[in-house]
C-alpha cells in the first residue's frame, strides 16, 4: 500500500480501478479546482501590483489608461473602459480605453458619447453593473449599446463599477465588455469593485497632490513678488536716513545727537527687515527648486565677523560679545554678504535666548582636514539651551524649540536660511547644545582663494 502514496497524493478506489491512463470525473473536477485556484491567485498577485503601481502615478490620463488597461488584463476581457469626472462642476470626464486585436478599429475611438449614457447610467443608481449579452440585449437602457454604431464599438456582455469617492461622491465607471471566456462572474464583479476602489483613493490623492503643488507653487510667487517689492520702499528709508546723517554738521551738538540716535536706529531696523527679506527671498527660489546665485568676492571673514559683532552689540547692553580669532585676518572667497546675514541671525538668536546676560562669544579660525583647508565660524551662548528632542529639527523651516519663551519673537525661517547658505557654500551648520547651559553653533566653510593666490584650496 506505501507504494500507492509515494507520489504524496491519496487517490480513492475509484481512481485507482478506472486506470487505462483516462482521467476520471474526480481528477478532472481535481485538476479545474486547481486551476481555477492558480487563476485566483494570479488574479491577486495581479491585483496587488496593480495597487503600487497605480498610487505610484501622478497624472490622470496615465492613471487611467492604466487602469484601463490592468482591468481589461486581470478580467480578461476584448473591451475596457474608464470615465471620470475628478471636479464637482460637471466638467466633461476624462476617459480612457483599451482594446483587444478583434477591435482593432477603434482603438482611435475617445470613450466619449455626445450624452454619456454609459456614464449617466452606472451614476444613478451607484452600484455595479452585471448583464449578459442576452439580458443586454433585451435591457430598454442598455440594448442600443449591443449593435455597433458611429460613436461607439459593440457591446457583447457588460460588467460596470462605479467609481466612488469620499463622502459617497460618485466620481465616474470603469466598464468591461467581450469577455475572451464565457460569462462574466461575480468574482469578475468584485474584481472590478475593488479596482474601482483603487481607482477612487488614487484619483482623490492625485488631484488634492495637485491642487497641494499648485498652492505651494502660488505661494512662492507671491512670496517673491512680495519681498523684492518690500524692497524698495526700505532702500528709501535708508536713503532718506542717510542724507538726514550728512545734515547734522548744520544743528547744533544737543539736536544732533538726538538726530543720530534715531537714524541709527532707522538704519539698524531697515537693515533688520532688508535681511528678512532677503532670507524670504532665498527661502522662495529654493522652495522653487532654484539654487541660490553666490556673489563670491574676496572677504576677510575676521573684520566681517568684528563688524557684525559691533553692530549686534549696539542690539543691547546686557550681553558682551567677545570675538576670538587666531589670525589678524582670514580671507577667502565668500558672499559676504549671505555670511553677514547668518552671522547675524545667529548672534541675534544668543541675545535673544539668554535672558540672563551672559557673555557671547563668537570665533572664526581656520582648519586643516584631510588635506584641505576650512574656515570655522562658532558662536557661543550660556542661554536657555536647546531640547536633545529638538536639536534633529532646528535647522528645518518654520520650527522653533519646544522652549522657547513666548515673548521671544522669530519667523523659523533664520536657522534654514542659514543652512542653505553654509550647503550652498559646499559647508555645513551643525549645533551642540544643553538645556540650561547653552549652545554652540559652528559654521564649517571650504577654503577658496583666487587662483592666483598660492594659500590654501583654490
Amino acid at each position: 500500500m506505501d507504494d500507492l502514496f509515494e507520489s504524496g497524493e491519496a487517490y480513492v478506489a475509484e481512481d485507482i480501478l478506472a486506470g487505462g491512463g483516462e482521467m476520471t470525473t474526480y481528477q478532472y473536477e481535481r485538476k479545474q479546482t486547481e486551476e481555477q485556484k492558480q487563476e485566483q491567485t494570479n488574479r491577486l498577485q495581479k491585483l496587488a501590483e496593480a495597487f503600487l503601481a497605480i498610487n505610484s502615478l501622478r497624472q490622470f490620463e496615465e492613471m487611467l489608461w492604466f487602469i484601463t488597461a490592468k482591468a481589461r488584463e486581470i478580467i480578461g476581457t476584448h473591451q475596457s473602459l474608464a470615465c471620470i469626472t475628478v471636479q464637482e462642476n460637471g466638467t466633461r470626464p476624462i476617459t480612457a480605453v483599451s482594446f483587444s486585436d478583434k477591435y482593432a478599429a477603434w482603438r482611435e475611438y475617445d470613450g466619449q458619447h455626445e450624452d454619456y449614457e454609459l456614464y449617466s447610467l452606472v451614476q444613478t443608481t451607484g452600484k455595479p453593473l452585471h448583464l449578459s449579452q442576452e439580458e443586454l440585449k433585451a435591457h430598454p437602457a442598455w440594448n442600443k449599446f449591443a449593435i455597433p454604431a458611429e460613436n461607439h464599438p459593440p457591446l457583447s456582455g457588460l460588467l460596470a463599477a462605479p467609481v466612488i469617492g469620499r463622502a459617497q461622491r460618485n466620481l465616474g465607471l470603469l466598464l468591461l465588455s467581450d469577455k475572451y471566456a464565457g460569462e462574466f462572474t461575480e468574482e469578475d464583479e468584485s474584481i472590478l469593485v475593488q479596482l474601482a476602489q483603487m481607482a477612487a483613493v488614487a484619483i482623490e490623492n492625485t488631484h488634492l497632490y495637485l491642487q497641494a503643488q499648485e498652492a505651494v507653487h502660488e505661494r512662492d510667487k507671491l512670496l517673491s513678488t512680495v519681498t523684492h517689492d518690500l524692497k524698495n520702499p526700505l532702500a528709501a528709508i535708508k536713503g532718506f536716513a542717510q542724507l538726514l546723517r550728512r545734515s547734522v554738521k548744520d544743528m547744533t551738538p544737543e539736536d544732533a545727537e538726538r538726530l543720530m540716535m534715531g537714524l541709527t536706529r532707522i538704519e539698524a531696523t531697515a537693515t533688520k527687515m532688508t535681511a528678512l527679506i532677503n532670507e524670504l527671498l532665498d527661502l522662495s527660489h529654493l522652495q522653487m527648486g532654484q539654487p541660490l546665485e553666490l556673489d563670491l568676492q574676496l572677504t576677510d571673514l575676521v573684520a566681517l565677523v568684528r563688524q557684525v559683532a559691533t553692530e549686534q552689540q549696539q542690539m543691547t547692553e546686557r550681553h558682551r560679545i567677545d570675538v576670538e580669532a587666531a589670525a589678524a585676518e582670514l580671507k577667502g572667497l565668500f558672499d559676504s554678504t549671505r555670511l553677514e546675514r547668518v552671522l547675524a541671525n545667529l548672534i541675534s538668536n544668543a541675545i535673544k535666548y539668554d535672558p540672563e546676560g551672559n557673555v557671547i562669544t563668537v570665533v572664526v579660525a581656520r582648519e586643516e582636514n584631510d588635506e584641505r583647508s576650512y574656515v570655522v565660524l562658532a558662536v557661543r551662548d550660556r542661554g536657555i539651551g536647546i531640547p536633545a528632542k529638538d536639536l534633529p529639527h532646528v535647522f528645518e523651516q518654520f520650527r522653533r524649540a519646544s522652549n522657547a519663551p513666548g515673548y521671544v519673537s522669530g519667523t523659523g525661517i533664520g536657522l534654514a536660511s542659514a543652512r542653505h547658505i553654509a550647503e550652498q557654500h559646499g559647508g555645513a551648520i551643525t549645533v551642540t547644545s544643553k538645556v540650561g547651559e547653552g549652545s554652540t553653533f559652528t559654521v564649517r566653510l571650504p577654503l577658496l582663494l583666487p587662483e592666483n593666490d598660492g594659500q590654501g584650496e583654490d
